[in-house]
């Protein structure tokens, strides 16, 4: 059928099962039902042999002519033979911030049952709320303002030279450990492609 911005709200979708409905005007361009949910705007393509599928937002909540832009996007991008899921994904990973998964970590290294001080020790390192209103305080608390993508060996070094030179070398010998436990952590978890805090001098 031909989908119109009226005409895409009444559709009645299936009690039960998986259905998708296309558009007449825009090839792979559809609403897929499932179980008689709300229709989602989806898009079906194919990629150096590769099948995909992506949702594009609930029909309650983009504007049909919102969904076909994003649709007509990673139809560029298809056509350049680049999988749009692929580079959603990079794009994603780049706006993982240093910060956001350290609590996430502690939890890790609880399951792992680590005692309640190397957890501190820890929290003292990566940063965490040690100081007065919420304040962030840790050797690595500078790092806080960037995401993992950002992350390079050449700033990483300069963080272990100034705790060094402020805290001393076993500061900084046991900061490093801490720090390169979370990011191999992190790359395990698919956080990060590359841990550059291993390369540092220990």
């Amino acid at each position: 059928m031909k989908f119109t911005q009226a005409n895409v709200t009444k559709i009645k979708p299936p009690s039960d099962g998986d259905t998708t409905i296309w558009d007449d005007e825009m090839k792979g361009f559809g609403i897929r039902f499932r179980n008689g949910g709300v229709g989602v705007y989806t898009v079906k393509y194919s990629v150096n042999g590769r099948q995909g599928k992506m949702t594009l937002g609930a029909v309650t909540n983009v504007l049909l002519v919102d969904a076909k832009k994003k649709a007509h996007a990673h139809f560029a991008l298809i056509a350049d033979k680049v999988d749009p899921a692929i580079e959603q994904a990079k794009r994603a990973a780049k706006m993982v911030m240093f910060k956001d998964k350290i609590d996430l970590y502690m939890a890790h290294l609880r399951k792992l049952e680590r005692t309640e001080r190397y957890i501190d020790d820890n929290k003292r390192s990566l940063g965490g709320d040690f100081g007065t209103d919420n304040e962030v305080t840790g050797y690595f608390s500078s790092l806080h303002k960037f995401s993992f993508s950002e992350l390079d060996r050449n700033l990483i070094a300069s963080e272990l030279n100034s705790i060094e030179q402020n805290h001393g070398t076993g500061s900084m010998r046991n900061s490093r450990a801490h720090l390169n436990a979370y990011m191999t952590w992190a790359f395990k978890e698919g956080f990060i492609e590359v841990n550059c805090a291993a390369a540092t001098r220990k």
